[in-house]
């Protein structure tokens, strides 16, 4: 899927003579335009075993009709949901199955264990795929284009940098602060509230990686940012002014200049300390190239961005339609304002939000990512089957966490059902990925959500404007933008 049209030359195309070439083709005897017909059949047919090769003992499944395949009907489903797509076929062949998809033979699978086992050789037998559109956005050092020993290198440094002691440290204070000013802003007005949630969280991240305060230069900053990362997901790679692509292309040029001059300003004054994680990353032993570490923040910059702002959209969305749910999460954050006195939150009080992790993890169940995508570089045997080489392999996680086996009614939002002690909380629960691809700010975006929840059931009550049906392809988000009015809390 490379947004172009490969034209095919010899020995698949022949120069009509001029006579032939100017015919008009309804003047054509009955038996000579099903000749034509008969002859496009057949040169389809040729083409597809070429592209599609000849494969044994692959997972049961169908791969559609010729050319379309099963494109259109994975469209048309995964816009509202990618589970409507799965169903039926995991009803008709397991939850492992062969479809085709976007030029290329696609096993998909919805079995948890599979999905942990092909997650844990991600740089053995499978490797990270994703379009080529990720690639150019996100630079060829991004995290989404590299692989082997610098992949792991990075994946290191991002969770040294976004684990649990430097949450304390260097980010709790900062998050708290700025999500309470924002939340009380908002309230007596009428706001979009995805739009407002993808901001705030944006100049957080200014904040955290380029030790940019909220301002006017913050909110332009974090505006080309939205256009990198919103920009350069699930469209095609066309350079054409007006297109979402070119879009992003120049939002990333600009944001490259910007972080580029970031660190001309470290490297010529040395004597002032910053806490940032470009700061951070300039002082580490074996400093990484500065084209690294600009890809790097720009990868930073979209998995935080995306990640917490979708989780906090949706579970406002959950909660305004669950009452029940919303009592009880207001009970338990009354309690904690009581305990904090007007003070900010510490990490105790993070820890002590037992219901608010599973009102998290029930919406990341919901509307977390839905799909991860590997390739097999080479013949994989798996579960019985051989996956042949370059065969993209989806893993479905919208399947695993709506799996019934798994979870009773699945597709209703219960966060109670996590205080059970017998839920699955390994390979049927993967939110954030797995294996050497983990998500290494999971934790940060969980205490950005919690912390946004505190802020939002202690200080307001809200009603929806309209109503807004949420799609998921390509990713979940609310096309109205969640419009809510806000009143001050009556205690």
């Amino acid at each position: 899927m490379n947004g172009s049209i490969a034209i095919l030359s010899s020995p698949f195309s022949t120069k009509l003579s001029p006579s032939l070439s100017q015919m008009d083709l309804t003047t054509l005897p009955l038996e000579s335009m099903l000749f034509l017909c008969l002859g496009f059949l057949v040169l389809l047919v040729a083409l597809l075993k070429l592209s599609g090769g000849e494969a044994k003992n692959l997972p049961p499944g169908r791969q559609g009709w010729p050319l379309v395949r099963e494109n259109i009907s994975f469209y048309c489903a995964s816009r509202h949901s990618f589970f409507d797509f799965l169903q039926p076929r995991i009803s008709r062949y397991g939850k492992i199955f062969t479809t085709h998809l976007f030029g290329k033979r696609t096993v998909i699978s919805a079995d948890a264990n599979f999905n942990k086992w092909v997650l844990q050789n991600e740089g053995k037998l499978f490797r990270a795929k994703f379009p080529k559109a990720f690639s150019e956005v996100f630079g060829k050092y991004g995290m989404l284009s590299i692989h082997g020993d610098l992949q792991r290198k990075l994946h290191g440094v991002a969770i040294n940098l976004l684990g649990q002691d430097k949450l304390k440290a260097h980010f709790l204070a900062e998050v708290d602060s700025m999500i309470r000013t924002r939340v009380r802003q908002w309230v007596g007005g009428e706001i979009l509230l995805q739009d407002e949630l993808r901001m705030m969280v944006l100049e957080l991240m200014l904040k955290q990686l380029l030790d940019i305060d909220p301002s006017e230069e913050a909110r332009a900053i974090a505006r080309e940012f939205r256009d990198f990362t919103s920009s350069g997901i699930g469209c095609l790679p066309i350079r054409i002014p007006g297109t979402r692509f070119y879009r992003a292309l120049k939002a990333r040029e600009a944001l490259v200049a910007r972080v580029k001059k970031e660190i001309a300003e470290r490297e010529e004054h040395t004597e002032v300390m910053r806490g940032d994680l470009l700061s951070r990353l300039l002082r580490q032993e074996s400093r990484l190239p500065d084209e690294v570490i600009v890809d790097f923040i720009l990868f930073l910059a979209h998995a935080g961005h995306h990640t917490s702002a979708r989780v906090m959209v949706f579970a406002v969305k959950h909660l305004t339609d669950n009452p029940a749910a919303l009592q009880q999460l207001r009970e338990e954050h009354d309690a904690i304002a009581k305990d904090v006195d007007g003070g900010r939150l510490t990490w105790d009080h993070y820890k002590s939000m037992k219901f608010t992790q599973c009102v998290v993890n029930e919406t990341l169940r919901l509307n977390g990512a839905s799909l991860l995508v590997r390739e097999a570089p080479n013949d994989v045997p798996a579960d019985g089957y051989v996956i042949p080489k370059g065969t993209s392999i989806i893993l479905a996680l919208d399947g695993v966490h709506k799996d019934r086996e798994k979870y009773d009614f699945p597709l209703v939002f219960n966060p109670w059902r996590w205080q059970s002690a017998g839920l699955p909380q390994d390979a049927a629960f993967a939110p954030f990925g797995g294996g050497p691809r983990l998500c290494p700010g999971s934790q940060l975006a969980q205490l950005e959500v919690s912390i946004f929840l505190h802020y939002l059931v202690t200080n307001c009550r809200w009603e929806k404007v309209k109503e807004d049906q949420a799609i998921q392809f390509p990713a979940p988000n609310f096309p109205l933008g969640f419009p809510i009015r806000l009143y001050p809390r009556e205690m």
